[in-house]
């Protein structure tokens, strides 16, 4: 698997995106996006190592520390990126807080500005899930090739051409 946040901006759902935070951690392999919404998860153990991670911050909109939490617990968890949703409506700015934090955890934090209402948190998972799944299918077609050797190439009866 080969697929990074930084294969991710260039997908059709992030065309909007706009990464405010955490650049230094674009070349970090996605394995999972999940959404999160709720941010007390020491009781929890939600995630996967290397997932994005879509939200809002809507159930901490208006408390910037509880952002940084989130955000330190996000990076202590396994989570690779952020991507915060309808910022302009739900939290007003991405607070400079949140924003050094990010950088300091090489956490990417992706804004999605409220007036890009036409994007979806579904259109970043089928977009991000199915790049992954093509990644996966063209390692595993390589894989096979590999581990069935000569004896399944089917140019073995041109040995002028290689497999």
């Amino acid at each position: 698997m080969s697929i990074t946040i930084r294969d991710c901006l260039n997908l059709p759902s992030f065309s909007f995106g706009n990464v405010v935070a955490g650049k230094n951690g674009l070349d970090k392999i996605v394995s999972s996006v999940s959404v999160m919404e709720f941010f007390s998860l020491s009781d929890f153990d939600v995630f996967t190592p290397n997932e994005l991670i879509i939200s809002a911050f809507y159930a901490i909109k208006d408390d910037v520390e509880k952002q940084c939490e989130a955000l330190k617990e996000l990076a202590d968890t396994g989570a690779i990126a952020l991507v915060l949703f309808y910022v302009g409506a739900v939290i007003p700015e991405i607070d400079e807080k949140v924003i050094n934090l990010a950088d300091k955890l090489e956490l990417p934090l992706i804004e999605l500005r409220s007036e890009n209402y036409s994007i979806k948190y579904s259109d970043i998972i089928t977009d991000v899930m199915t790049a992954i799944i093509q990644d996966q299918n063209a390692s595993q077609d390589f894989i096979d090739t590999t581990k069935n050797g000569w004896n399944s190439c089917p140019l073995k009866s041109a040995p002028w051409k290689t497999c």
